[in-house]
């Protein structure tokens, strides 16, 4: 990792420094930090000799650093192929439209480089990815909000666990998902249903619903929507 971050580091630095800092400095200052690491477990410390905290700042950027070198050469070949490539954290979705044993030879290839770097795939025409249920119907990939079967249909999103005055953003939320997935005002429509809907299950007014929709048009400058009935149009 160390070796992977200095050569980043040299790679994007023009100046060979942040704010004054040498890269040398730098690449001991963060040894230190990985050489002395520490967890309480059972009352007992334990020092930490492989990988890192996941939820420390530093982890997150040393994971992207080593997930930019290893992504790197797939990134050129989908780019060649005009492919997708999203990437979040440690999860990527991409397309491809080759045969598996391609892409399994290309994916073998990047890990004999980065053998520490353990992946999980899926391969489907559906896939769930992140909170986004992507589709591949004829040529197209369609979007919707994903849903969890484990999960009651009409379930509240971040439900679990909050009190009743905490909700009031709530709907906010479950919107933003719905405007980034659905270009269609039809298929809006219906995921506003069902959002009205799961509220309604758990008992909030219509009055509460409509007020917190109108908000969010108007937030948006999007008032050329309108609400009829809790329909949207």
């Amino acid at each position: 990792m160390i070796e992977v971050l200095q050569c980043f580091l040299y790679e994007h630095l023009i100046n060979q420094q942040i704010q004054g800092i040498t890269i040398p400095t730098i690449i001991a200052l963060v040894r230190v930090i990985l050489e002395n690491q520490y967890i309480l477990c059972d009352k007992k410390v334990y020092q930490q000799i492989q990988g890192s905290g996941f939820k420390s700042p530093l982890t997150t950027i040393l994971a992207n650093i080593y997930m930019y070198y290893w992504q790197k050469d797939l990134v050129t070949i989908l780019d060649n192929k005009n492919e997708i490539f999203v990437k979040s954290l440690d999860e990527i979705f991409f397309t491809w439209n080759e045969s598996e044993e391609r892409l399994s030879n290309i994916l073998n290839t990047m890990n004999r480089h980065y053998p520490t770097i353990r992946r999980v795939i899926t391969i489907n025409k559906d896939i769930n990815y992140l909170d986004v249920n992507i589709t591949h119907i004829s040529g197209n990939l369609t979007l919707q909000v994903a849903h969890n079967i484990n999960i009651e249909p009409y379930s509240l999103p971040f439900g679990f666990g909050r009190q009743r005055y905490k909700y009031k953003t709530l709907f906010r939320i479950a919107l933003i998902p719905a405007i980034r997935c659905y270009t269609n005002v039809s298929d809006f429509t219906n995921k506003l249903q069902h959002l009205q809907l799961s509220f309604r299950h758990d008992r909030f007014v219509i009055d509460f619903i409509i007020s917190k929709f109108l908000s969010f048009l108007e937030e948006f400058n999007a008032d050329e929507m309108k609400l009829h009935n809790g329909k949207a149009y």
